[in-house]
Parts: structure tokens; sequence; C-alpha cells
């Protein structure tokens, strides 16, 4: 074996940083005082009077000598790195634990305030780090998976480069290899399917690569189907942004036409797109450091720095020597399904998250990237279309509102395009659910006005728009148009009552309550036609207006497991009265 070089090292073997100006990282400190010890004890010794010291005091040294072995590996060349390893193995006491504790101190980018993101170590260091773990996944896989899912985390979305693309080969190459020992008890398998089905599309220029990523989620889709099923509803997102590949073509196909054959348990497409994405899901497309940074922009940046805030953002992280735009729609998911400011952020000058979502689409917009723009708007709407008040979280639309609302005044240009691209999706993205995608629009923005997100939608429509725009909205939500602040239509809610009593019946009577809801919805346009324009403002005149259904509402009511407060509490005062 080459002796590693004894003597003092350079500031910065492990990171690509300039000694002049940049201190030492904290971590590569820590190791390279291990890797001293390890030289100290290897130096004027012959192998095999070194390997029986090392096995002497690995006891009692292990963090120094695990430690130390682990920068060699990490900074030798490569033929040493391997003799670095094997003498690692033999005086491995705790599975890797320990280098693993510090291999996932180098990639979570937990402290940017005193350490270096993963991004800044030395294209080397990183070969380096994800050859180790491959080598320690052929011999103690089951310590390996959160170091995998976070290897992973830092390939980044859009980047074609070298460094990036090898990253992305390793990871996919050790999850194609071992993946029968995945446990599906933790979230291994739901974030690995929605980090590497949303990197397929980026790499159809690389069919290589692109080749063992569809292996991997195909394998997984069709034997670990229902831990895929966890995801939720950007599951079909990602797979319809791929469905230009056959082998997804087809699984999207029998997803609705047979959905039995992919698990028992499986209920449907309507069932996928009714359940809302884990934001834990959503995070894994954009790096520990562009996480970390956007949640300082939305906690700590004030409002008249957000837009230079966003542009060094942009500049730094989103910029790729190589590769597209598409992070952008990642970012936007990640801004609206996982960050949620608390209460005092919301109240105050700090950016908000539409702010910082209006540079996002403005760059974009630069760009004249239309495939980019296209994907990052459904990004901002995806859960408008699906929107269930019992499931959803508010924050998941606030921002799209917001956005709208905001821009209708100061820059009406971007409110107009946002408006276009919803009333054309409302029926031209699912033309099969585009009843229920209208009926989840409304109750989406019934469910605004509630939580007093917006008032209403008098002050955008009254705003300096164009007239295409105001045709759209009243298209798209015509008796919000016309109510005053703070007033919502009541029969929104009932009717996705009765809906979600039809989606929820199991027990062969799912045709009888249809044709209840055919009857009810049949008696509101009634009532709608004979009272023009106007609808009823309470829910008890409402009631009043159904006596013939009577006996069904309660028969409804009765099979419900959970209905609407106000819902349950004015049907009882109208039932007793």
């Amino acid at each position: 074996m080459m002796a590693a070089t004894t003597g003092a090292l350079p500031l910065h073997v492990l990171f690509d940083l300039d000694a002049s100006i940049d201190r030492q990282d904290p971590r590569e400190k820590e190791l390279q005082a291990a890797r001293d010890y390890v030289v100290s004890l290897q130096h004027g010794r012959p192998n095999n009077e070194f390997h029986r010291v090392l096995h002497e005091k690995i006891d009692t040294h292990m963090p120094q000598i695990n430690g130390g072995l682990l920068y060699l590996i990490l900074t030798q060349p490569s033929q040493s790195s391997v003799q670095y390893y094997n003498l690692l193995e033999l005086c491995d006491t705790d599975h890797f634990r320990f280098v693993l504790s510090k291999l996932h101190n180098l990639v979570a980018d937990q402290d940017l305030l005193s350490m270096r993101p993963f991004q800044r170590l030395h294209s080397r260091s990183r070969e380096r780090i994800a050859w180790l773990v491959r080598r320690i996944a052929d011999v103690h896989f089951d310590n390996l998976p959160p170091i995998l899912t976070l290897l992973l985390r830092q390939v980044r979305s859009g980047d074609l480069g070298v460094d990036n693309i090898a990253l992305a080969r390793v990871i996919v190459g050790i999850l194609n290899k071992h993946w029968s020992r995945l446990d599906p008890r933790t979230d291994i398998i739901p974030t690995t399917v929605y980090s590497i089905l949303r990197l397929i599309s980026d790499h159809q220029s690389l069919p290589e690569i692109q080749r063992i990523e569809i292996d991997y989620v195909t394998c997984m889709l069709r034997e670990r189907f229902r831990e895929c099923l966890r995801i939720g509803r950007d599951l079909f997102r990602l797979l319809l942004n791929v469905s230009n590949i056959p082998v997804f073509a087809d699984f999207l196909l029998e997803m609705q036409s047979d959905p039995k054959r992919l698990h028992p348990s499986f209920e449907g497409l309507t069932a996928l797109l009714a359940t809302p994405t884990n934001p834990l899901y959503l995070a894994q497309r954009v790096t520990p450091e562009m996480d970390t940074k956007m949640r300082y922009i939305l906690n700590k940046v004030t409002r008249e720095r957000s837009h230079a805030a966003i542009a060094q953002y942009t500049r730094r992280l989103l910029k790729y020597e190589e590769g597209s735009a598409s992070v952008y729609a990642d970012l936007i998911r990640f801004v609206c399904g996982s960050v949620q400011p608390p209460n005092d952020v919301l109240s105050s000058n700090i950016t908000q998250r539409w702010e910082a979502l209006v540079n996002l689409f403005t760059e974009l917009m630069a760009m004249k990237n239309n495939t980019a723009l296209q994907d990052a708007k459904l990004a901002l709407y995806f859960d408008w279309f699906f929107w269930n008040p019992r499931h959803d979280n508010i924050m998941y639309i606030e921002p799209a509102m917001l956005m709208m609302e905001k821009m209708a005044s100061k820059s009406p240009h971007i409110a107009d395009t946002l408006v276009e691209y919803l009333f054309f999706m409302a029926d031209g993205f699912l033309p099969e659910f585009s009843v229920e995608i209208r009926t989840s629009l409304n109750l989406a923005l019934n469910s605004l006005v509630e939580k007093g997100v917006t008032r209403s939608l008098q002050k955008m429509y009254s705003a300096n728009i164009a007239e295409d725009t105001r045709q759209r909205l009243k298209g798209l939500f015509p008796e919000f148009v016309l109510l005053a602040d703070g007033r919502r239509p009541p029969y929104e809610i009932l009717l996705a009552e009765f809906r979600d009593l039809n989606a929820s019946n199991h027990n062969g009577k799912a045709e009888t309550l249809m044709n209840d809801e055919f009857a009810f919805m049949e008696l509101c346009a009634t009532i709608n036609q004979e009272q023009g324009e106007s609808l009823p403002p309470l829910y008890l005149e409402f009631f009043q207006q159904l006596p013939e259904l009577r006996s069904k509402l309660l028969t409804l009511l009765s099979q419900a497991r959970a209905v609407d407060d106000t819902f349950r509490r004015v049907f009882l005062i109208w039932v007793l009265a």
C-alpha cells in the first residue's frame, strides 16, 4: 500500500474553495485530524504491522481510525482509495454506521451558515462518495436508504452536466440492484420513485441513463405499487409527463381501465387524484441547499429585498451550463406544497410565497421556454384541479390565488396568462374529468373565501385586466364574480358532500346515490332558474326549497362519515323545525 503523505495538508482538499479567502469547513478539519492519526500509525510500518496496529486500536480509537480512513478514501488516488476501503471493511465494527453518519453530514447541507454545501465539494470528492456508497451497498445495504435518499436529492433537476448525470447513474444503479431489499415500511420507495420518475423526462437525450431509470420505476410500479400510491396525486402528474414513453402510456391506461389488476386495494384514478401529495415527496426534487435558502427567503427576507434575493437565488442555483429550466416547476411545486410559513410571517413585511413565485414566473417568461412555462403553471394549479376541502390544505392553493389577485392590478399580463391557462385546462387537461375539475375549482375558491385568503373576485374582475380574462373568470366562477365580499354560494359544498358520498360508497348503493345527486342538481337548477341570477344566501333558505328531498337527504346524511359542520347544523335545524 502506498503510504499517505505526512505533514500538513492544504486547508481545502475535499472542497473546491480558495485558501486565501475561504475558511476551512469544520467537517474537513475534523476528518483531517483523524487522517493525521491514521497516517501516524502507518508511518514507518510495513502493511502487516499497520493492519495489526489498526485492529489493536479500533476499539478505543474507532472515530479517529474510521474517520481517517474515510478521508483517505475520499482524497487519495483511485488505487489507494480501494486499498483504504479494504482496510475500512476489515476494521468495521458497526456495519459502517459511523462512516455513513459522516457521509450524511457531508451530503445533507443541514447548516449552511458554518458549513459548505454538497455542490461545493470537489468533483473528485463527490465521485468518491458515490463510489464508497456503492461498495457499502454490497455488504451492508440495510443502513443505506437514508444516504441514498439524500444523494438522490442532490441530483439536480434539469442539469445535464457530467457530474450530475454520473451521480444519478450510481444511485439508480444501486437501487436497481438492491430493489428487493427496500423496506416497504419506510419512505424509501415513494421518495425514490417520485424523484426518478421526475428525472426521466429530463434525460430524454441520454438513453443509457434513462433506460435504467425506466427499469427501476416500472419495477417499483409493478412490484411495489401499494407503496408508490403513498406519493399521492403527483404520481399521476409525473406519469403524464412521461406518457410519450410506451411503457408509461400503457400503465396510465391500465390505471384507468383495470385498476384492480395493479393492486386489489387500488380504487382507480379518481381515488389517486383525490389524495394530496405528501410534502416530504414534493421536497425531493429540490436540493437541500435550494430548500434551505428558499425557506430563508420566505422567513427572513423583507419584501423590499425580495426581488434581489430571488434573482441571486436563481442565478446561483437554477442556472446550469448544460440542461433545461425544468427545475422551476419542481421549485414551484415545493413552494406551494412543502413551504408553509407561520401566521406571524404571513401577516408581516417578509417576502410572501406568491411574491417569490411571481419572480420565478417572470424569469421563466423571459426565457421564452414554453414547455417549462406550461409545466410551471401545472405545478402551480395542480391541487386546484382536484381540491377537496376535507383532505387538502388551504396553503396548497393560496399562492396561486394571491398571484392572480395581486398581479391583476400590478402586472395584468401575468394575471391574464394565469387565468387563460386555468380556463382552458378546466376542460382540456382531462376531458373525461372536466365536470369534476370545474367543481373542484369552485370548491377551491369557496375555501379561499371562507378562510379569508381573498374576499371575492370583484377586485380582480374590476381591475385593468383584458376583457377576455373577465369573460374567462365569469365562465369559471360565475357565482363568485357576482357575489359581494366574503359571500359564498351555498350549494357548492353540498354538491361536494354528495359527490364524496358516491365516491366512498362501497356497499352496492353507488347507483342509487348517484341518482339522488342528479335529482339534487336538477332541483338546484330549477331554483336558480326561478330566482334568476340570485342564489339563496343561507343554507336554511336553500333547504326550505327542497321538502320533497327531505327523506333522501336524511338517508344520505346518516351514511356520511364526515359532514361539513355548517351543513350538519343547519340541516338539523331545518329537520327539527
